[in-house]
């Protein structure tokens, strides 16, 4: 008795066609990596910022340099990690095609875009060390 065969909507249900492996991951390899990379880096500096320092008031008695350090900590290693842990499908790619650099470079130039819509009152310089801590901005310009 011969196996029965499966319909093709079954396959696309699945993810099928193009090598594609999940529904929810892109059928690129690099960009596959990186978003799996920033699904699993993001609860780490939302954790330090927002279950860390905000819950425990951290931030009122904060030093300029400390504010430095926690924007360093939670944004360094998103440049610095996809540096040295290399996906397979970014191996074969020079630096400037990898998805999660052109990711960043458009975020940055995005943010200073919308930022500079802004009013003159709430613009703030790209580097600024804050004296007073305010959440939504520090978040907004450490990212």
């Amino acid at each position: 008795m011969a196996a029965p065969r499966r319909p093709a909507a079954a396959k696309a249900r699945n993810g099928g066609g193009a090598g594609r492996t999940s529904r929810w991951m892109a059928a690129d390899g690099s960009k596959r990596w990186g978003e799996t990379f920033f699904l699993l880096y993001t609860p780490f500096w939302l954790t330090l910022c927002l279950g860390v320092v905000v819950p425990f008031k951290l931030y009122e008695r904060f030093t300029e340099l400390e504010y430095l350090v926690v924007g360093l900590v939670s944004t360094v290693p998103a440049f610095v990690i996809p540096l040295f842990l290399v996906g397979k499908a970014d191996s074969v790619r020079s630096l400037k095609d990898r998805y999660w650099v052109k990711v960043s470079v458009l975020y940055d130039l995005l943010k200073d875009k919308l930022s500079s819509k802004r009013k003159c009152s709430e613009r703030r310089p790209k580097l600024y060390l804050f004296n007073k801590f305010d959440p939504v901005t520090c978040f907004r310009y450490s990212l």
